[in-house]
């Protein structure tokens, strides 16, 4: 009886149209966007990293003039290292890349690059971009900086016609370089000992380096560079291009974690340098003569004897 009662409820509910049945939601409708993946992390003077933007234009209308807007913005929170003097973005305009027009806002960034394609109604715009880092000495070391990047494209007016519906994250890291012992005095005559060391604090590998010391100034080929090797001092061959003692045995390579220390001795023999001020720095270049790391120190050269 129970059954039956229940069956004829319910067959008179579903002819009184008084059942609603969920309907499904309706599908969001297709619109322009911006597809784009930079890679997760960029290491200060590593290979750039290619990285394509597609420019969607699903049911919009035909654009004579695409370009891209790029605004890189630190993530609360994070470390804070100046964007303008160690982001690099570039496009590919023919053959070539050229860098992206910056403008700095507070601690944004915000790239623009010129037209640079078309794109037809229901069609996609492909534009190269190259994403790369570099170090810097005139802020204090930052190991990790986590920035968000929020991608338009503009139509010929400057009007945004398409966004990435996601706004990505990139960490820009850098290996560390430091120099120990140093007093900023050098004295003409009288070596004067300091450590040099290059740190990976970055996740990625760093193969076949160049740590150098840099004096830019004249008269470097009267200034004596050794490092010390076991407990024998060795001079060090230099200064390449006037400027640069490359200081390691070899070339060495970092793995994540890793160091790379030399103790150098450094002599002024010039008598007319007393009296000179400038800055010492400590430089870790790639193989290809890429910097990933520097630290620089003033110094002050004092005549001969406390003269």
């Amino acid at each position: 009886m129970r059954l039956a009662v229940l069956r004829a409820t319910t067959t008179s509910l579903l002819l009184a149209g008084a059942v609603a049945l969920p309907i499904a939601p309706a599908a969001a409708a297709a619109s322009p966007h911006i597809s784009f993946a930079p890679p997760a992390v960029v290491g200060a003077g590593l290979t750039a990293a290619d990285v394509p933007v597609e420019v969607v234009n699903t049911g919009g209308t035909a654009r004579s003039s695409v370009a891209l807007r790029m605004t890189v913005t630190p993530v609360s929170g994070s470390d804070l290292r100046p964007l303008d003097s160690t982001l690099v973005l570039s496009y590919q305009f023919g053959t070539q890349y050229r860098p992206l027009n910056y403008e700095v806002r507070g601690n944004a960034l915000v790239a623009t690059t010129p037209a640079l394609t078309a794109v037809d109604a229901d069609a996609t715009a492909t534009i190269q971009l190259r994403i790369s880092t570099r170090p810097t000495d005139s802020a204090p070391h930052v190991d990790r900086m986590t920035v968000r990047v929020a991608t338009e494209a503009l139509d010929g007016d400057g009007v945004v016609f398409a966004t990435d519906r996601r706004a990505d994250r990139i960490s820009l890291v850098e290996p560390r370089a430091d120099i120990t012992g140093w007093s900023g005095q050098l004295q003409v005559g009288t070596p004067t000992v300091v450590t040099m060391s290059l740190t990976n604090t970055t996740p990625l590998a760093y193969s076949i380096l160049r740590p150098g010391l840099a004096f830019y100034r004249a008269g470097n080929d009267q200034v004596i560079v050794e490092r010390l090797d076991g407990d024998q001092w060795t001079p060090v061959s230099g200064p390449s291009n006037s400027y640069y003692w490359w200081y390691a045995d070899g070339n060495p390579s970092l793995q994540p974690g890793e160091s790379y220390t030399a103790t150098l001795r450094i002599t002024f023999t010039d008598e007319t340098a007393a009296g000179e001020q400038g800055t010492l720095y400590n430089i870790g270049y790639t193989y290809f003569g890429f910097p990933f790391a520097v630290d620089g120190e003033a110094y002050t050269v004092t005549a001969a004897g406390g003269r």
